[in-house]
């Protein structure tokens, strides 16, 4: 009988042990984990005077802004960009590889992270809104994103999906909260609706949300 209740016993803890071992931890994250390693380097306009970061900046905007055929109302600021990219060239500040790599580095994303439980604090903007519940909802790192600035990069933005109502207040996109879930590197584009209507938004990954909560600083 002893026998007999000890290769159950180890047959009961041999059939467990799978199950804890396998059992998959979630890892806390940062926004600047979604960003692939190779591509977190300083931008090289971080090392200039903010005078030069301001004319770089706004050279840099110009250049990624003003459409191939101008109006005689763009032409002042195309003269500018023309007159300006030079002088910047001449101060090593390459504004088109400046562009080109920035475009990489907010677009890329971390495979690494991709399938992997991860908690993340942020920013909830509602995408859809049912009485005082929501089901999806963008997580952006900072308040205000997408609302009164321009949205973050694609590689900063959430898509996140809950199978379970989440209760929602419009007060609550100002504060910041947790959100758990199982992490898919998926780019796309969701319809947000801003305060003078809608706009698209580009997105780098999707959460299949597990819990929304509160953020408590560690």
């Amino acid at each position: 009988m002893k026998i007999f209740m000890k290769t159950l016993l180890c047959t009961i803890l041999l059939c467990c042990l799978p199950v804890l071992s396998f059992a998959e931890e979630i890892q806390d994250i940062e926004w600047k984990d979604l960003i692939p390693a190779q591509y977190q380097t300083v931008d090289p306009v971080a090392a200039l005077s903010q005078e030069e970061q301001d004319e770089a900046e706004w050279i840099i905007y110009l250049r990624m802004n003003l459409p191939k055929v101008i109006t005689d109302r763009e032409q002042e600021f195309y003269d500018e960009m023309v007159a300006t990219m030079p002088k910047l060239k001449e101060k090593g500040i390459d504004v088109d590889k400046i562009i080109a790599e920035r475009q990489v580095r907010e677009t890329s994303l971390n495979m690494e992270l991709n399938g992997k439980r991860v908690r993340l604090d942020g920013y909830l903007l509602p995408l859809e809104l049912t009485g005082k519940e929501i089901r999806e909802f963008l997580l952006v790192p900072y308040v205000g994103a997408c609302i009164h600035v321009p949205p973050p990069p694609p590689n900063q933005i959430v898509h996140g999906v809950s199978a379970k109502p989440i209760k929602y207040k419009m007060n609550d996109m100002f504060k910041p909260i947790t959100v758990t879930g199982r992490l898919t590197a998926k780019s796309g584009s969701k319809n947000l609706f801003l305060g003078d209507g809608t706009g698209n938004v580009d997105i780098g990954y999707v959460m299949e949300v597990e819990a929304v909560e509160e953020y408590t600083q560690q």
